[in-house]
């Protein structure tokens, strides 16, 4: 279906709109930057330096696939700017892609005004906009995404198809699973078999090389995974409870299913609901955070196109235009909710672009370069003192009931073998699956001085 120009021109607008609306938020201090970022951040300084996919531990780069950190170093080489400075204006860049194309993309299933209200729907949704403004892979796997719905219904045999589901599967794990969701669709439609094969093959080759990779130098393919401590059944509630709080999005884009099928329906469904059952089914076996609006932005998108078809296919007037209200109401709050997040994030950054946190991050003493670093903030050490730091040793694995025996007793005999090592302690401990400061120290020599402000560093083997 052609779209009208005048279409294109608002679509365009509101794409400029959560750019700037981006822009905006991180400007004074930068995108918001978490532990996650400062993987990312730090496999992209490796590969400047030389030294390929390692995180921030000196470790092989495993937890995730590599297109994201690949990206920033590629940026990086270009602009000559440090990583930790490229999230914003890339995932900027990256909200505004998905609000343009997926308007188009509505703008193939339902009218021009559905269109610009879904369109609407994406820049102001809080899933979405939130994870624009930190430095995660969501928005690449966002922008992906809708790639590879737009292709999928139009040009099955095209070579974009294959090039965006490739990079589906090297933004997160998660697009393994959408890219069999979207092979699901091809075979429902009674898609030749040799396309169908050829999808998968292509689509998967890539990240299985990868993860082949993984297992050779790490012996997990995907990364060490602990089981969660989490039931499905509590995580089925957390979803729901999630997808809940969306609220006319959710309803409309359920809603899709009453009317009149479609193929687009089919495959947004699919979507959808595989990237809701693989997050509920990784959180439930694996010690991964809670669900919540991130873990799952990759279905709101598709609900949000399906809000629209539900709309479009409505055959009454009057219960049409009371979903698009309702719909453009929920944007109003949301576009509300979005604002306050933004001017929070431009006074205040967030976690370690909080200038009050890096202030207290910071260390006033120099660390030995000889000395092996450990603590329980590897990431606030890598980020903002500038060292290659391990977790002390810990108790159990993150959100797992999962114990790690071996982890306190090798790092005392390392210690005891001579090993040069400083532990830096912040209070109150940020993570409580670590052994406290006292037992980690306790049986061996060191000295110990107070960092900055909230810090204490254990000086183990160092010379005097």
């Amino acid at each position: 279906m052609k779209v009208e120009s005048q279409t294109h021109k608002l679509l365009l607008v509101l794409a400029a709109l959560g750019f700037g609306l981006v822009i905006f938020a991180v400007l004074p201090h930068g995108a918001g930057i978490t532990p996650d970022s400062v993987g990312y951040i730090s496999v992209a300084r490796h590969i400047l330096s030389g030294q390929g996919f390692v995180d921030w531990s000196g470790q092989p780069f495993v937890e995730q696939p590599p297109l994201f950190p690949a990206l920033l170093a590629a940026i990086s080489f270009v602009t000559r700017q440090d990583p930790a400075s490229l999230g914003g204006v890339l995932n900027a860049l990256l909200f505004a892609c998905t609000i343009y194309f997926g308007g188009l993309l509505a703008a193939q299933l339902a009218t021009p005004r559905i269109a610009v209200l879904i369109a609407g729907t994406i820049l102001f949704s809080r899933p979405l906009f939130e994870t624009s403004i930190e430095t995660w892979t969501e928005p690449l796997f966002n922008a992906l995404l809708i790639g590879v719905l737009t292709v999928a219904l139009t040009k099955r045999n095209s070579g974009w198809l294959i090039a965006f589901s490739i990079g589906l599967t090297l933004t997160r794990y998660a697009g393994i699973a959408l890219v069999g969701c979207v092979g699901l669709y091809f075979i429902l439609e009674r898609e030749r078999p040799a396309l169908v094969a050829r999808y998968f093959i292509l689509s998967l080759l890539p990240v299985a090389l990868w993860m082949v990779r993984n297992q050779l130098l790490t012996g997990h393919a995907a990364g060490e995974r602990a089981p969660s401590i989490t039931p499905f059944s509590r995580q089925v509630v957390d979803a729901g409870m999630v997808v809940a709080k969306w609220g006319i999005v959710s309803l409309l884009g359920i809603s899709a299913y009453a009317v009149k099928r479609t193929p687009a329906r089919d495959l947004f469904g699919l979507v959808a609901a595989g990237n809701l059952l693989f997050m509920i089914l990784a959180a439930s076996r694996t010690g991964i955070d809670t669900l919540n609006d991130r873990l799952l932005s990759a279905s709101f998108l598709p609900l949000a196109i399906l809000a629209g078809i539900a709309i479009q296919q409505e055959g009454r007037l009057i219960f049409r235009r009371a979903a698009a209200g309702l719909l453009a109401l929920s944007t109003c709050v949301m576009g509300a909710y979005a604002g306050a997040n933004a001017l929070k994030m431009r006074r205040h950054g967030n976690f370690y672009t909080d200038p009050a946190r890096i202030a207290q991050s910071k260390l006033d003493v120099p660390l030995d370069p000889a000395s092996k670093i450990f603590s329980n903030d590897p990431w606030g050490i890598y980020l903002i003192n500038g060292r290659e730091c391990s977790f002390s040793p810990r108790q159990h694995y993150y959100q797992s009931s999962k114990p790690d025996p071996d982890s306190l007793p090798n790092f005392k005999k390392r210690i005891e073998a001579g090993e040069r090592a400083t532990l830096v302690w912040y209070d109150p401990n940020p993570e409580s699956f670590l052994w406290d400061a006292d037992s980690v120290a306790s049986g061996l020599r060191y000295r110990s001085h107070p960092g900055s402000q909230n810090s204490t560093l254990y000086e183990f083997n160092e010379p005097h």
